[in-house]
C-alpha cells in the first residue's frame, strides 16, 4: 500500500515554522584519509537567514568554512566533527562575533547520517539582560556594603499549605537573597556565603525575641514596621 510521504515544499515550511535557526549539513572529507575537512549546508530555515544575514539561495550548496571561517578559531567545527565520529549529541552556547555576526547563541549539534543537524537560538537579549542585572546587583552591593548597619534582603519559605488565613501557606522561615558586609561581622560568614541559607538558621533568636513575627507580618500586609528589640541566641549573639 503507497505511502504518503510530506514533500520537500512542505518539510521546508515545517522548518520555517520553528523559532530556532534549524539546518542540517553533510560532511565533507578528504579523499585520501577521509578526515572531515568541512560541512556543506544541505537544508536551513527562515531563523537561519536572520542569523547568518544571507539568503537560502546562497546557503545551501555552500561551504561551511567558506562563508563561517571563524567556526574553526572558535572550536565549533571540532564540535561539529566530533559530533559526527562519535554519535553524541553536542550543545555549546558561546559568542560569534565575526561576518556580520554579533551576539550569543545556544548551539546543539546531532549526528544525521554523515552529517549533522544543527538548531541555533539566539540567547543575545538574555545574556544582555543578565550581564546588566549583574552589573546592577553588583552596584547594589557596593551601596549595601558601604553601609555600618546591618542590612538583609530575605523570602518567605512556606510550609505549603493554603489555608483561609494564609492563602499562599503560612511562613515558617525566610531565605537570605542577599547581605551586606556589615551582617556577617559577626556570625563569620562572607556576604556571597549567606545567600541561600535559611534565616533561623542562621539568627535562631529571631523567634523568641518576635522579630520572626514581624517579618512575617510584614511580609503578609506590606506594611513597614520598626522595631527596637533586644536580641540574643544560643550561638553567642547578644545585642
Amino acid at each position: 500500500m503507497p505511502t504518503d510521504y510530506p514533500t520537500a515544499e512542505i518539510l521546508q515550511k515545517i522548518m520555517d515554522s520553528v523559532p530556532t535557526a534549524l539546518m542540517s549539513f553533510r560532511a565533507i572529507r578528504d579523499n585520501f584519509s577521509s578526515e572531515v575537512i568541512d560541512f556543506e549546508w544541505v537544508t536551513a530555515n527562515l531563523k537561519t537567514d536572520e542569523i547568518v544575514d544571507l539568503p537560502l539561495n546562497q546557503l545551501i550548496g555552500a561551504r561551511l568554512l567558506a562563508l563561517n571561517s571563524p567556526n574553526k578559531t572558535l572550536g565549533l567545527f571540532e564540535l561539529y566533527v566530533q559530533v559526527i565520529e562519535t554519535g553524541n549529541t553536542n550543545q555549546i552556547e558561546t559568542t560569534y562575533e565575526a561576518d556580520g555576526i554579533n551576539g550569543w547563541y545556544d548551539i546543539t549539534a546531532t549526528k544525521l547520517g554523515d552529517g549533522l543537524i544543527l538548531t541555533v537560538l539566539d540567547t543575545t537579549v538574555r545574556k544582555h539582560a543578565e550581564r546588566e542585572l549583574s552589573h546592577r546587583t553588583e552596584q547594589l552591593q557596593t551601596t549595601l556594603d558601604a553601609s555600618m548597619n546591618s542590612i538583609l534582603s530575605i523570602t518567605a519559605i512556606r510550609d505549603g499549605q493554603p489555608t483561609t488565613e494564609f492563602p499562599k501557606g503560612k511562613i515558617v522561615d525566610f531565605r537570605i537573597a542577599m547581605a551586606n558586609e556589615a551582617v556577617v561581622q559577626s556570625p563569620g560568614y562572607t556576604p556571597g556565603g549567606l545567600i541561600g541559607v535559611e534565616l533561623l538558621t542562621l539568627f535562631p533568636g529571631n523567634v523568641e525575641s518576635g522579630l520572626f513575627d514581624v517579618y512575617a507580618r510584614v511580609t503578609e500586609t506590606g506594611n513597614p514596621e520598626r522595631v527596637i528589640q533586644y536580641y540574643t541566641d544560643d550561638k553567642g549573639l547578644d545585642d
